[in-house]
């Protein structure tokens, strides 16, 4: 949207489903856009879309359609539609359109199958049974690193975190494989809708032996802080959506505490977790169970002391074939130096501040890439270190060559893939008191597809960054599960 010209005005959006309903009654829907308005109709007839009057409804199948208009620079657009009536107890819950569309009988024809009623799919199992604890505020998305609880300290001790346990409270399951959030806290919310809260999920795994295995997560799109055991397994909060991202994991023999935090904006507000082995299978003799240990489990020791510097990477830009003195980004803007795969001198160098020790280092850069995918190399004091990716492909990637290692983490799109470059080089390539000198040259890809460095001298600082978090950025495990 941000690229076409001239820019458009606004969104439309008609969205159309039929829906089968299985206990005739009163119905109330009430229909949230954000940012925008939208109409609701059911059987071709305009309904009110507040809940406030109901809408009689017999038990088979009828239509739905939902017009809405956004406006095009706005945040990304959500349509959230909710439900009450007899075939939810009465409780407001969102639509289930997985459940409650019919199945196309084309489809399943094609396939050569009968539907899912027939022949279902092979289930896998998720965690289901999960305590919660909050709702706690969370203003404008600024919750999400604040610590409300000490998760290292968690058990059903009363003696261990006295004003948290007596809170936590089991979420009912739901015979599926999602952790509702939403549904769980709207009884007490504001309008029976949680929105900017944070709430923790806790649940006790227990494995028969001490083993590796992989914890899948998806969700509703909302950032989640996860702990395994006191320790925590997102340096930064992973944004959980459809497609689920996985990890390795150590289990021990015996009980395993797993807890999920998760901030919710607007919208829905869900997760779902497995752990497989790493052919994605179950492993069905872990099992969990809605409670916290008897006493708490302590994290893994850490090494003593800190073998890794954290330096800023930025101290002046050496070259680069275009430059503007401020160029959006997730800061706001500011002096961006930059290279296109087509340019004839397809490179950007800069140079970091003078190396205080000689020790392994990580560097920090606010960085952007192109939504276009290209290729590049990065060269370390003039040797060639890594290849990497930039463009959308290059988004949350690692990659590690020759002792060096590259990371890209993403802080948003804003005018293009905004956010953080870590690079990591080995001691024997550092002078104390001297610089490094790095330069990204592009080897292909989209002609158009580019690589920018910005001019911000306090990348650590501005990001709170530690060794320990840079480091689990550049070796964080989470990936795409499939």
């Amino acid at each position: 949207m941000y690229r076409l010209n001239p820019r458009p005005k606004s969104i439309n959006v008609t969205y159309t489903t039929p829906f089968s309903v299985t206990s005739a009654g009163e119905y109330r829907f009430a229909l949230e856009t954000y940012a925008g308005s939208g109409t609701l109709t059911i059987d071709g007839l305009r309904r009110d879309a507040s809940a406030h009057t109901t809408v009689p409804l017999s038990a088979g199948l009828h239509t739905l359609e939902v017009r809405a208009e956004f406006a095009p620079m706005a945040l990304e657009p959500v349509i959230r539609l909710v439900w009450s009536g007899p075939d939810t107890g009465n409780r407001q819950e969102l639509m289930p359109f997985y459940r409650l569309a019919p199945i196309d009988p084309g489809c399943a024809a094609a396939a050569g199958q009968t539907p899912f009623a027939d022949n279902p799919p092979a289930p896998h199992s998720y965690v289901t049974d999960w305590l919660a604890l909050g709702p706690f505020d969370n203003p404008n998305g600024t919750a999400v690193q604040q610590d409300f609880i000490d998760v290292a300290q968690l058990s059903a001790n009363p003696q261990g975190t006295p004003t948290a346990e007596r809170l936590w409270t089991p979420i009912p399951p739901r015979g599926d494989a999602f952790v509702d959030l939403d549904s769980f806290y709207a009884p007490t919310a504001p309008h029976h809708n949680p929105q900017y809260v944070c709430a923790y999920a806790a649940t006790t795994v227990t494995s028969g032996a001490a083993r590796a295995a992989f914890l899948e997560l998806a969700g509703s799109g909302d950032p989640l802080r996860v702990w395994l055991n006191g320790a925590e397994l997102t340096p930064l909060p992973l944004k959980a959506g459809y497609e689920p991202q996985r990890r390795m994991v150590e289990l021990r023999a015996g009980a395993n505490l797993l807890v999920i935090k998760s901030c919710e904006d607007i919208g829905a507000w869900y997760f779902v977790a497995r752990f497989t082995d790493g052919a994605r299978n179950d492993m069905p003799d872990l099992h969990a169970a809605a409670a916290l240990p008897t006493q708490p489990i302590a994290p893994p020791s850490a090494a003593s002391g800190e073998t890794v510097q954290l330096l800023d990477g930025m101290d002046a830009v050496i070259s680069a074939p275009h430059s503007s003195p401020k160029y959006g980004d997730y800061r706001g803007g500011g002096p961006s130096s930059w290279a296109y795969v087509e340019d004839a001198q397809h490179e950007v160098s800069w140079r970091t501040p003078p190396v205080p020790e000689r020790k392994p280092t990580i560097f920090a850069v606010v960085a952007s890439t192109s939504p276009e995918n290209g290729e590049g190399e990065l060269y370390v004091n003039g040797r060639d270190a890594v290849a990497f990716r930039i463009g959308t492909q290059g988004v949350g990637g690692q990659w590690s060559d020759n002792g060096y290692r590259v990371s890209f983490v993403s802080k948003g799109f804003v005018e293009g893939n905004s956010g953080i470059l870590l690079v990591s080089v080995p001691p024997e390539v550092l002078t104390p008191g001297e610089p490094v000198y790095l330069r990204v040259a592009l080897t292909g890809g989209t002609p158009r597809a580019w690589f920018m460095v910005k001019g911000y001298q306090d990348a650590v600082a501005h990001e709170a960054l530690t060794p320990r978090v840079a480091g689990g950025l550049l070796h964080s495990a989470w990936e795409p599960a499939s």
